[in-house]
């Protein structure tokens, strides 16, 4: 009788964090007859290893990360590589939405937002940090038209014209969706509430022209917010959930 002394191919998954800007990447690990390991990145940017059995985990990802200016110097190419002739498939989120995001390059930078779609036209689309930086510039832009123009309707219906219409300024936040400066007649709303559905979206928004009239977190404050949207709660639990890092491309 014959045997086959061949052993069958073992596959496992490793996530590896392999920093700005490409991020966390899956590795497909293969376990089996080889004598040595080796990386390899197919057409499409997935990330495989071959490998001996038995080989310790530790040692695997410290050969990985050996190879880590290899792997992002492959992965970039091909990247920017699928940039240069659009790319379809990614999602952004805005108004609660997820849009499939498209990548086109074009003679002008611009964003337009359809009920599925959101297409980014980039004079340089190839360029990762030269185009988040104009994705940057443009999603805060929209986000100053949204909420100047939120803030300006719930503004008038909670106080008319008694006094002056605040000043909207857009800023990233890390840590915080908003803030109000009374005295100077300021609000500052995070350039991420665009991902929030609109009632998220009016919830923060009178929450920080709530504070006009109420320093406080405070009983009043909130009996105040609840005048105008009774529903408030459930906005504010919804909040929780959005992600508050900044969006890019």
């Amino acid at each position: 009788m014959i045997q086959n002394s061949k052993r069958f191919s073992e596959l496992k998954k490793l996530s590896i964090d392999l920093g700005y800007p490409v991020g966390v990447k899956t590795v497909i690990w293969k376990q089996g007859g080889y004598r040595n390991m080796s990386l390899r990145v197919d057409k499409d940017g997935n990330v495989y290893l071959n490998s001996p059995f038995r080989m310790p985990e530790h040692d695997v990802i410290s050969f990985i990360k050996r190879k880590e200016s290899w792997l992002k110097k492959h992965l970039l190419a091909i990247k920017n590589r699928s940039l240069r002739d659009g790319i379809k498939g990614e999602q952004v989120r805005y108004f609660g939405r997820l849009l499939t995001l498209e990548l086109v390059e074009a003679p002008y930078n611009k964003l337009v937002f359809t009920s599925d779609s959101l297409k980014f036209y980039c004079t340089n689309i190839g360029d990762y940090e030269y185009r988040n930086k104009v994705f940057s510039k443009l999603w805060k832009e929209e986000a100053l038209e949204v909420f100047t123009r939120k803030a300006l309707d719930i503004f008038k219906l909670i106080f008319g014209n008694s006094r002056p219409v605040p000043e909207v300024k857009i800023r990233k936040m890390k840590s915080m969706w908003g803030n109000c400066r009374p005295i100077k007649n300021i609000i500052t709303i995070n350039e991420s509430l665009l991902k929030a559905d609109e009632d998220v979206m009016n919830y923060l928004i009178l929450h920080e022209l709530a504070h006009l009239v109420h320093a406080k977190h405070d009983k009043a404050f909130y009996n105040f917010i609840e005048t105008y949207m009774p529903s408030y709660r459930k906005a504010k639990a919804r909040l929780k959930h959005i992600s508050i890092a900044p969006a890019e491309v």
